[in-house]
């Protein structure tokens, strides 16, 4: 082959097209897997949200990374789903998140900047089943302080005598 201008100048334009058209593939198949992995993370919010243990068990069993995905937007649920679980009182979900929390990578002290952790919550809304199941089967420490969120858990559970009973204990 002869090295023309022109030849040279094709060359370099088929190859801005192949990396173009690469790029741009590699691109949508990049924004389809972050679509996909949201589409899972609120599958799972809302099935934390109603107490589906199977749907939870079943996104779970499909992709163990469900939680720990880099790409999750949290677009609409600032909380993890076990902050969701427990506020409301979604006990079958909370107790499989418990027992799968070294297996599935599940910080039950995650402690949300403005929010708390998900004990923070279940004190705020009076979920005392939530509370015990989180202290006692989770082992969460009820000392952990979020100035935010309002001081300790049981600084929040102010309207709702049982669970500061229980987290004074």
């Amino acid at each position: 082959m002869i090295f023309t201008q022109k030849n040279i100048l094709l060359t370099s334009i088929l190859v801005t097209i192949i990396l173009a058209y690469t790029s741009h593939t590699h691109c949508m198949n990049y924004h389809k897997m972050v679509e996909e992995v949201n589409k899972r993370y609120q599958k799972l919010c809302e099935a934390a949200k109603q107490d589906d243990l199977t749907t939870v068990e079943n996104l779970f069993e499909k992709n163990k990374d469900v939680l720990t995905n880099p790409y999750i937007k949290k677009d609409g649920y600032k909380k993890s789903p076990t902050h969701i679980a427990a506020t409301k009182n979604s006990l079958k979900v909370l107790a499989y998140f418990i027992q799968q929390k070294n297996t599935l990578n599940i910080n039950l002290e995650e402690n949300l900047t403005y929010e708390g952790t998900p004990l923070h919550f279940a004190a705020k809304k009076g979920k005392l089943e939530a509370v015990k199941l989180l202290v006692e089967k989770g082992g969460v420490n009820k000392k952990i302080y979020n100035r935010y969120a309002g001081g300790f858990p049981l600084d929040l559970a102010k309207e709702h005598e049982d669970i500061k009973k229980y987290l004074e204990n």
